[in-house]
């Protein structure tokens, strides 16, 4: 008889990324009022982080490295309230998330594949019963039990699903590809939310993961059609034309010759959609002058108050000179947080790439890369997986900081 072995400290870090994607960018946890719901779940996410950490509360890892990090997070954190009191309570849950997560890269430094594999898995899932939904509902017309979610005050925003997908009317497009359809979205508040975790699996699928899959594959290219996000897309074509060229088996002097075809076939491909985009949208509405507008504002407003900026969660300045809110997260950041919050997220990754071996920096270059396009694209920068992704590098910057003197993390 077959016995299936299942470790409680893999069940608990499923939960910890399940949790982790939960509370980055649903679209039941984003409406106003879910507020209970959300702190539930953070509580929860904390609470799973301590257990896993400790092993049960036995032992603490990286004892000295916590400390230094816990003394540099609450002077910052001081400052920062200082600075602006009003929304001290949710800086100090995004700094206490943070504090945890690194404990939690801390811990799993010597196998971060693991953490990695089962992120992995589970974006995996969500793609899959993303796919059997969007099929259903949009192909088959299927009529599928569903709840409405209130959001900015419209009691019918989204139809939620079981609370594992979610169509919203806005969304909804005609004539595209020749039929109508919602924009897929997944259980996420919105589709370029949906289009970052394709894309988070895509390249960890191209670069990283040991067993290639082209069905893996299609399904995300499938799913990342449908979303229409227009930066997920010209991001999944460089990756899709790159996992391409470096699975296919040839010669290496036949695989360059591959190479610059599909290369440049994903930058035609990339470039049609976004001038299709400006074309098609307008400066009132468009997404693209959206965008657009958000950067050259919210720079403007970082050179206003540089150093320490306006403080967290302060819109007053930015909604003085636009109509909405800012979608760019590390704009956001950048005049809440000032240059010195701008360094807190971005000196790790400089100190990475300028540390890493030639043959890992290309690597570095683009793990960076795509976290600040991710983060450019959806204010997502202090939510769970983005804090795990830049808590990630700073271990990596302390890991290659002691390999130079002998030393290991975590002692």
């Amino acid at each position: 008889m077959l016995k299936i072995k299942i470790k409680m400290k893999d069940i608990i870090e499923y939960f910890i990324i399940i949790f982790m994607i939960i509370l980055t960018g649903s679209a039941r946890v984003s409406t106003a009022d879910s507020g209970a719901l959300f702190h539930s779940l953070s509580l929860i996410l904390i609470i799973l982080l301590a257990l896993d950490i400790t092993e049960g509360f036995k032992k603490i890892p990286g004892k000295t490295i916590l400390t230094l990090a816990g003394i540099i997070i609450i002077a910052y954190y001081l400052i920062s309230i200082v600075n602006y009191f009003e929304t001290w309570k949710g800086l100090f849950l995004r700094f206490f998330w943070f504090f945890f997560i690194f404990a939690f890269t801390i811990k799993h430094h010597d196998n971060p594949r693991k953490i990695w594999d089962k992120l992995y898995n589970l974006i995996f899932i969500i793609t899959l019963i993303a796919i059997a939904f969007f099929v259903a509902i949009n192909f088959l017309n299927i009529q599928l039990p569903f709840e409405y979610i209130e959001h900015e005050n419209i009691k019918t925003y989204y139809r939620s699903f079981l609370n594992v997908f979610c169509t919203a009317d806005r969304y909804h497009r005609t004539n595209v590809f020749g039929f109508s359809f919602y924009r897929l979205q997944s259980f996420f508040w919105e589709p370029g939310i949906f289009a970052i975790y394709l894309n988070i699996a895509l390249a960890y699928l191209t670069f990283y993961r040991a067993k290639k899959n082209i069905i893996h594959l299609l399904c995300y290219i499938f799913c990342m059609i449908f979303t229409l996000s227009t930066t997920g897309i010209i991001i999944a074509g460089f990756l899709v034309a790159i996992y391409i060229i470096t699975n296919f088996k040839v010669a290496k002097k036949q695989r360059m010759l591959l190479a610059l075809p599909l290369l440049l076939t994903a930058s035609i491909v990339g470039s049609v959609i976004w001038i299709e985009k400006m074309t098609r949208t307008n400066v009132e509405n468009g997404s693209y002058y959206i965008r657009l507008n958000d950067f050259i504002i919210g720079a403007s407003l970082i050179l206003e108050k540089p150093l320490l900026g306006f403080g967290y969660k302060c819109y007053d300045r930015f909604l003085m000179v636009s109509e909405q809110g800012n979608s760019n997260g590390i704009i956001i950041w950048g005049f809440t947080m000032g240059l010195v919050g701008l360094a807190f997220i971005l000196v790790p990754f400089i100190y990475v790439i300028c540390a890493s071996s030639r043959k890992n920096r290309k690597m570095e270059i683009l793990y960076f890369a795509l976290y600040v396009l991710f983060n450019m694209t959806e204010p997502l920068l202090m939510s769970p997986l983005m804090l795990f992704f830049l808590a990630f590098e700073y271990c990596k910057a302390i890991q290659l900081n002691r390999s130079r003197r002998g030393l290991f993390a975590g002692r």
